[in-house]
């Protein structure tokens, strides 16, 4: 039973693994290139020299926050602010997850 019960264990554990997301990793000291208003409910945005925002969206640059993000208005203000002052975002993360078509975000570092 150990030998059949662990090979059972590795197998499930490798299955999980295989369907999982993929997760891109944080974007790092990024400008925002574009901030688009749509009636959507989602805010989007582009980074400078970001050329796919999230692999669960092949070859997309375009990020997405979801208007049901907790600090939604906060984000979005933020990604105003940044934009219109040429300011630097230290990281920016996504979920892994798809939201409005494009990767979702979950945080952003001022």
């Amino acid at each position: 039973m150990g030998k059949g019960f662990l090979a059972a264990a590795v197998a499930c554990v490798f299955s999980l693994v295989a369907v999982s997301p993929a997760i891109a990793g944080p974007h790092y000291s990024k400008t925002v290139s574009v901030v688009e208003i749509a009636v959507s409910n989602c805010y989007f945005f582009k980074l400078t020299g970001v050329a796919e925002a999230d692999p669960v969206v092949a070859n997309s640059p375009w990020f997405a926050i979801a208007k049901t993000h907790p600090n939604a208005k906060e984000l979005y203000a933020l990604l105003l602010s940044v934009r219109s002052s040429g300011s630097t975002l230290e990281r920016v993360v996504t979920t892994g997850a798809v939201v409005c078509g494009h990767a979702e975000v979950s945080t952003i570092d001022f």
